[in-house]
């Protein structure tokens, strides 16, 4: 694994909502400074470059990159960007799962850029060849994420997996049979979100931190490689050739909302894609779950919500976007006839409770 030295550049406040050309990136590389030190690092050990780190310190909070071994790294990150800045790092031969709660930045890899605004989602990204990469987050953002680094090439052999129960593009991705780097974003369950957050406030100090650090890695590490397991029969939106019950392709719609809440496929296009008529996949989710597709993505939606708002600094504008909904009144709606309280009650008090101990909610 080689995960070279982040760096920070400063972007002029007038350039940067236009930087996404990776050319113009490189031509402003002698504006950086280094923030990490990974090739002198040791095994357990903190790897900031603390110079470069008292410069960034303006605009970040906490930062933390531990060194667990030469195939393992882990790194906590919650920052508030106050000016236009660019992190350039060069990575090889590493599959990287970051969780965030939420991220709006542009990221380039080699020559191809893309946008991102990302709600509660794992994104994994796999590296087979060195390649540079730049990540612009957005000025006043704030940025709040845990990531778990580990080698590609060995993955499997030293878990002991069976490299055929991921899915096919990261097979390809090991094999070099791909076009360059490799990366998805997946909705993470909202179980999740509680293995993240203790990493912003770890419960132990000292020397232990480190030791309480290497347990988290291998449990995001493992959480990390079970939602890609899950993905495996929706290689690029199709299903394997494998025969399913209709029970299990009922089962494989849910997981399909579970991670797609936020724009969910239609339920034609979520039937054609399972192999099933819209009427059997309407009568076979509600005998299995006990409501209906469209009530159940509206409850995952909710409950992702929910989590949002116990971040003062997301408006509740924001969240309405990062879960779905581009009207704001319209997710305020939908928010109180599921939660029984509108989203700013449920940030001032905490969830409303049924008698019987749930949230309130609808089942057709």
């Amino acid at each position: 694994m080689d995960l070279g030295e982040q760096y920070i550049i400063r972007l002029d406040a007038e350039q940067s909502p236009d930087l996404t050309s990776p050319d113009v990136l490189r031509s402003m590389e002698d504006k950086g400074f280094r923030i990490t030190q990974w090739s002198d690092a040791k095994d357990e050990e903190f790897f900031y470059y603390q110079p470069g780190l008292d410069q960034f310190r303006n605009a970040s909070d906490n930062f933390v990159v531990l060194k667990i071994n030469d195939d393992n790294v882990i790194e906590v990150n919650e920052a508030r960007v106050s000016q236009p800045l660019a992190v350039r790092n060069r990575v090889g031969d590493v599959i990287s799962f970051q969780f965030v709660s939420r991220v709006s930045r542009s990221e380039t890899f080699g020559d191809v850029t893309r946008e991102q605004s990302l709600g509660p989602a794992i994104i994994c990204t796999a590296v087979r060849d060195s390649v540079t990469t730049y990540r612009i987050p957005k000025r006043g953002e704030v940025l709040k994420f845990v990531v778990v680094h580990t080698t590609l090439s060995t993955l499997f052999e030293r878990l002991g997996e069976d490299v055929n129960e991921y899915p096919a593009w990261l097979r390809e991705c090991i094999d070099g049979k791909g076009s360059g780097p490799v990366q998805r974003v997946l909705f993470s369950e909202a179980s999740h979100r509680s293995l993240v957050w203790p990493c912003f406030q770890p419960p132990v100090r000292g020397s232990l931190r480190k030791k309480w650090l290497s347990g988290k890695f291998w449990e995001l590490l493992t959480v990390g490689l079970q939602t890609l397991k899950e993905d495996v029969s929706y290689d690029d939106g199709r299903l394997v050739d494998t025969p399913a019950s209709e029970a299990d392709q009922i089962k494989r719609a849910r997981r399909i909302i579970d991670r797609e809440y936020a724009d969910p496929p239609s339920l034609e296009a979520l039937a054609a894609k399972l192999g099933l008529s819209q009427t059997r996949l309407k009568s076979g989710f509600k005998s299995s779950f006990g409501t209906t597709v469209m009530q159940y993505c509206l409850h995952k939606k909710i409950d992702a919500a929910k989590l949002l708002l116990a971040e003062p600094h997301l408006s509740i504008s924001q969240i309405a976007d990062t879960v779905g909904y581009e009207d704001p009144s319209a997710f305020s709606r939908a928010f109180r006839r599921v939660a029984g309280q509108s989203p700013q009650e449920c940030r001032q008090s905490g969830p409303k409770k049924s008698p019987d101990g749930d949230t309130p909610g609808l089942i057709d």
